[in-house]
């Protein structure tokens, strides 16, 4: 029979059972779904989606765009957003209006532009103009 100094020497070189580990994919923060589902809730009041509109989550914002009730004060804001796949949903978006679009039209985006261009609620004149510019006519 070892000594206890012997056993406590052995058990010291015994491999220790591995820990249980819980592995799993990353998840969203809840606090995220939450702001994505208010964001998409047509019955959010126009101050909140002002608010969400500056979310650093891309699909808030994106969730934000694509709500019918969109504010004009939150379509303003996200039209100079960094990411050009929200400013195409702004270019896009029935209740974008004329004067935004025209700031659309300047869009160091192409595709931004174009958006723009063929939003209903761009003028007439300002579709020629801007077409005229690009030499399509």
């Amino acid at each position: 029979m070892p000594s206890p100094g012997a056993a406590a020497y052995l058990a010291y070189l015994a491999p220790a059972a591995p820990a249980a580990v819980a592995i799993s994919a990353p998840a969203r923060p809840v606090d995220v779904d939450r702001r994505i589902a208010q964001a998409g809730n047509p019955a959010c009041l126009p101050e909140t989606l002002v608010g969400l509109s500056k979310d650093s989550s891309y699909m808030v914002r994106l969730t934000v765009v694509n709500n019918p009730t969109c504010p004009i004060q939150a379509l303003r804001h996200l039209a100079s957003d960094t990411d050009m796949r929200i400013r195409d949903k702004v270019a896009n978006n029935r209740r974008c209006p004329p004067w935004l679009l025209k700031q659309l039209l300047r869009d160091q985006n192409a595709q931004v532009a174009l958006s723009a261009s063929n939003n209903q609620n761009l003028p007439r004149a300002s579709r020629a103009m801007w077409q005229l510019a690009r030499g399509e006519r």
